[in-house]
């Protein structure tokens, strides 16, 4: 079942996706949102989740929270995030406090069928498409 909410000041479709088991959004030219974080200091999928890193970084719940909490309103605290992630079944997740979380996490868009990885770095995070990268061959 698709249905559409606004991220960003554009509209968005929650798509649900049987392999992963959980909803993701695209913008109407067909953009994966994720949510990263691109500053330096902690890592967000990348340095959480095990299991959980594909939800944290491309969970249409955990992004929509985030927009919704952080990016509309001036929460600045992490404590309901922690609780929503919870709520989820995605326990000790590092919420950097050196910044506001608003600063800290970005939502990017990915062209769909894209292949991505997410990089890090000291903890800033760097989306990384496949044909950027050089491969050998033996």
């Amino acid at each position: 079942m698709t249905s559409f909410c606004e991220i960003n000041g554009q509209r968005v479709r929650e798509v649900y996706d049987e392999k992963l088991g959980f909803s993701r959004l695209y913008t109407d030219a067909d953009e994966l949102l994720v949510l990263i974080a691109p500053n330096f200091g902690a890592g967000w999928s990348t340095w959480n989740g095990g299991d959980d890193s594909e939800k944290l970084l491309e969970d249409s719940r955990i992004i929509r929270f985030y927009h919704d909490t952080y990016l509309k309103t001036k929460t600045r605290e992490v404590g309901p995030f922690q609780e929503f992630l919870e709520s989820l079944g995605i326990y000790n997740v590092y919420i950097t406090t050196l910044r506001p979380l608003k600063d800290y996490l970005k939502i990017h868009q990915i062209p769909k069928g894209s292949r991505f990885r997410v990089d890090e770095y000291d903890g800033s995070e760097t989306i990384v498409y496949f044909q950027e990268e050089s491969w050998a061959t033996a």
